[in-house]
């Protein structure tokens, strides 16, 4: 990665110091920020320091090629690996991408033919590749003139039809036989962007009338209290008082989890993997009169993030203790208080936020479902002897796959004989035998499994 990085700021200062297309320029870097994605396997990143200095709409534009991109990755591959006579070597990703990138202009951004050929050709110069100018034309071109008939080549290919790997398409099919297209069709899409309103400091309703006052439009969601879905995504910066803590950004599948746990004052709750903070402050702001509250995570940087969340929003610090701690080791950790509520919104597949992680169709794969069903087990076992006789334990997954979520807690309860599942009151999506699960797009929100474990008094 830090090859990649050095790369994106030599980029930057020949944009600074040339007088080149700037959409060259914007499609050089977002190949550079594809490639360690298909190279690495590392999460797609836009931190500030490989972004700075670029004009918002410049960035805008730069996450709207990557995103896309990754979305239509398995739909562009099938294409490009038809017009290529052979794959390019792994030293030419970036070149990989740019095509892909090309492509997906043509095809989904309806750039005008033209511009995405002119401007990927310009940026081939600028990755220092010039001997694929000729390629990189040649290629897109030839896409231009066949298009159709390749289109057509594409019911032949599962991948290349549905946009994703043949294993997940596999899973989704034999979980969910009358979902499966749905699910697949939801994650090709744009995820609508919801704001949490801190009902702490303003009413929902009010705070509506603040985004319309900024042009901001917004519906108000009809089953949780203090959401808001915009009409139009926006950067963080452009949201009225998000940095006075009025609000913040939490999809709606997130924004139910909360209520599962029936807060009441007094309580003492363990928020188990709480980074980055959505739930951890969103417990806070329902019930800031619970006795303890302690939030955990493994990664300290992450953890630091739930105290600026805090901080940011306002909420009551005193109850709230940060621990840095593998949640499965209590002896390491644990006071010997045993919690009335524990929520664990586990570690899992993610395959129910691809509409907002589209990279993740790229990065995962069959045997890290097998690893993360592990580790979700040893959670739940290494948790439940902390719980409270008569307390609660809340567990939600964003994956849509049911060895994480239906079958997970099924195997759970048979090893316990004190546990006992409430069934959650959710609206939309489809109630289990052990828990409730909703589909991406399930009331505009991402795929989520929530099921709510009682412990029985003895």
């Amino acid at each position: 990665m830090e090859k990649i990085f050095n790369q994106i700021k030599r980029l930057r200062k020949h944009r600074d110091s040339n007088s080149q297309s700037s959409g060259a320029h914007q499609r050089a870097l977002a190949a550079q920020l594809m490639t360690p994605v298909l190279t690495e396997h590392q999460q797609l990143t836009f931190s500030d320091d490989l972004i700075t200095n670029l004009p918002p709409t410049h960035v805008s534009w730069i996450k709207e090629v990557c995103f896309g991109s990754f979305r239509y990755y398995h739909q562009l591959q099938a294409i490009l690996s038809t017009l290529l006579h052979e794959p390019l070597a792994k030293k030419h990703t970036d070149i990989h991408c740019l095509l892909i990138i090309g492509l997906y202009q043509i095809e989904h951004m309806k750039t005008p033919h033209h511009a995405a050929v002119n401007e990927t050709v310009a940026a081939v110069k600028i990755l220092n590749k010039i001997w694929a100018k000729g390629l990189c034309n040649k290629i897109l071109r030839r896409y231009i003139k066949q298009r159709q008939s390749l289109l057509d080549n594409l019911k032949n290919s599962p991948e290349g039809q549905y946009s994703h790997p043949a294993w997940l398409i596999d899973n989704i099919q034999t979980a969910w036989p009358d979902q499966w297209e749905n699910i697949i069709q939801a994650n090709n899409q744009q995820a609508p962007q919801f704001l949490r309103v801190n009902q702490q400091k303003i009413s929902r309703d009010e705070y509506q009338q603040i985004l319309e006052q900024a042009e901001i439009t917004s519906l108000i969601h009809p089953k949780e209290d203090h959401a808001l879905q915009l009409n139009k995504a926006q950067p963080v910066l452009n949201i009225p008082e998000f940095s006075n803590g009025f609000s913040s950004v939490q999809d709606i599948s997130g924004q139910r989890v909360v209520k599962l746990l029936d807060l009441q004052p007094g309580l003492e709750v363990l928020d188990a993997c709480a980074a980055p903070g959505s739930k951890t402050c969103h417990i806070l702001e329902t019930e800031p009169q619970i006795k303890k509250l302690v939030a955990m995570d493994i990664d300290a940087k992450r953890l630091l993030k739930i105290k600026e969340n805090i901080i940011r929003l306002g909420l009551p610090s005193e109850p709230c203790r940060m621990v840095l701690a593998n949640a499965c080791h209590s002896k390491e950790w644990w006071d010997g208080e045993l919690f009335d509520r524990i929520l664990l919104d586990a570690p899992c597949s993610a395959t129910g936020v691809i509409r907002r992680h589209p990279d993740i169709k790229l990065l995962r794969q069959p045997d890290d479902v097998v690893e993360v069903v592990k580790q979700q087990k040893h959670l739940l076992h290494s948790l439940w002897p902390i719980l409270k006789p008569g307390g609660k334990l809340v567990y939600t997954t964003c994956s849509i796959l049911p060895e994480e979520n239906e079958q997970q807690i099924k195997h759970f309860l048979k090893e316990h004989a004190d546990a006992k599942v409430i069934k959650p009151d959710i609206d939309g999506g489809e109630a289990l035998a052990y828990g409730h699960q909703c589909f991406p797009n399930t009331q505009g929100g991402d795929g989520f499994f929530y099921s709510i474990l009682e412990k029985q008094l003895d």
